[in-house]
């Protein structure tokens, strides 16, 4: 196609981009928003229905455009209502912080045909009203595998569970920062998913209400809770304090744990046996610790192949007046990996140190990640950590800075 003349010469414009397999087409449009996928109808027929293919969406309110009378939540219904692709991958929803819009069941019942396909949802700074919903929903999301709320802020804990409900086959429950309208500060959210194998949450200081959780999920396997708050309480699966000193006991199908470990747990964890199938367990250590402590945690860990310990809080100890009467099964028999973050080489830190390098067998990997203001103490860290014994003559030290 002729489009101008360049002194003697014609110069050809050429549309390549328009020659791009659809699957390349469709991975560019995912890296924009959507209100510019859909202005790429606009360009060609080639173009016309190409954004209606997008595996990927990605709705944000701060950056959608004046949409005159349709509000976010309006564009969102209406363009997910245009959709055609088979196969869902990724569906996000952001609102802006404040936003008085809400998020109601309609939005999601209205496009069915296309979210039963879903698989992983996406929920940002959203609002969520369901009460209107009867007390199950639908099953909108017959495929859906991951769920991640952000800041998402609920009417009360039923619409949360009626999300659930619509859910069946649930595998990784993200639950960050939620909040609640309601003025009820004590609130129970009911975890029952029988499906579900990874369940993360945290809390954060902007958490004004004590939750509980009670969970059915028999084939959970990897659990994380970062209580920054000690607001959290739990039934049958108990990981920080309780105001009633009531904790039940740990999931026995976990394999994966991370854990903010506060001293005054101290008397809830040992003892109940974590898990006799858990791989992997994460230590987030905020104040002084007990070696004894950390010893009888691993006790209850016989299985275990990897433990990491996070330094959290400045004034973090191991300490003990009396040595471990006897070792932990797990350092003996299955212990591969250590990592040790913000290693200070305290009186207490290297007791602690020494003890699991001496008594861990199996161990393949010991990695310490130091932390030091001087140059000359983190060479007497890396002196000392080199001397240590190791019960295991194939273990390599690995020493970051």
């Amino acid at each position: 196609m002729k489009a101008a003349k360049l002194g003697t010469e014609d110069v050809t414009f050429s549309d390549r981009i328009s020659k791009l397999p659809d699957d390349l087409l469709l991975q560019i449009l995912s890296l924009v928003p959507i209100s510019d996928a859909m202005k790429t109808s606009l360009l060609s027929k080639r173009w016309r229905s190409l954004w209606k293919m997008m595996p990927v969406l990605k709705y944000d309110e701060n950056t959608c455009p004046n949409t005159g009378s349709l509000g976010f939540v309006d564009v969102c219904t209406r363009s997910l209502q245009l959709h055609e692709t088979p196969l869902l991958k990724s569906l996000k929803l952001e609102q802006k912080r404040h936003s008085n819009s809400c998020l109601k069941w309609p939005i999601f019942q209205n496009n069915s045909r296309v979210l039963q396909n879903l698989v992983v949802l996406k929920l940002y700074t959203t609002n969520l009203d369901f009460a209107d919903s009867g007390e199950s929903l639908p099953v909108c999301f017959r495929s859906l595998k991951s769920l991640h709320l952000f800041r998402v802020t609920l009417k009360d804990t039923k619409s949360f569970c009626r999300l659930l409900s619509a859910c069946p086959v649930l595998e990784d429950l993200f639950f960050f920062i939620v909040s609640l309208r309601s003025t009820n500060t004590r609130n129970l959210f009911t975890i029952s998913v029988p499906s579900l194998q990874r369940l993360e949450i945290y809390s954060s200081y902007l958490t004004t209400f004590d939750s509980r959780f009670e969970r059915n999920a028999p084939s959970l396997k990897y659990l994380v809770v970062k209580d920054f708050t000690s607001r959290f309480k739990f039934t049958e699966v108990t990981v920080h304090e309780s105001k009633t000193g009531k904790l039940m006991k740990f999931l026995t199908s976990l394999e994966h744990l991370s854990i903010g470990l506060y001293p005054s747990m101290a008397s809830h964890l040992t003892g109940t046996s974590i898990s006799n199938r858990l791989l992997h367990l994460e230590l987030n250590i905020y104040s002084d610790i007990h070696l004894n402590l950390l010893v009888r945690l691993l006790r209850d860990a016989p299985k275990l192949r990897a433990l990491k310990l996070n330094h959290v809080n400045s004034q973090f100890s191991l300490y003990t007046e009396d040595q471990p009467s006897s070792v932990p099964e797990c350092l003996s028999f299955h212990l591969e990996t250590l990592q040790w973050i913000g290693y200070e080489r305290t009186l207490e830190e290297r007791e602690s140190a020494v003890y699991i390098l001496k008594n861990a067998h199996r161990l393949k990997t010991a990695t310490f990640s130091l932390r030091s203001s001087t140059t000359d103490h983190r060479m007497l860290m890396i002196k000392d950590l080199r001397s240590m014994t190791k019960a295991s003559a194939s273990c390599q030290l690995v020493i970051k800075f």
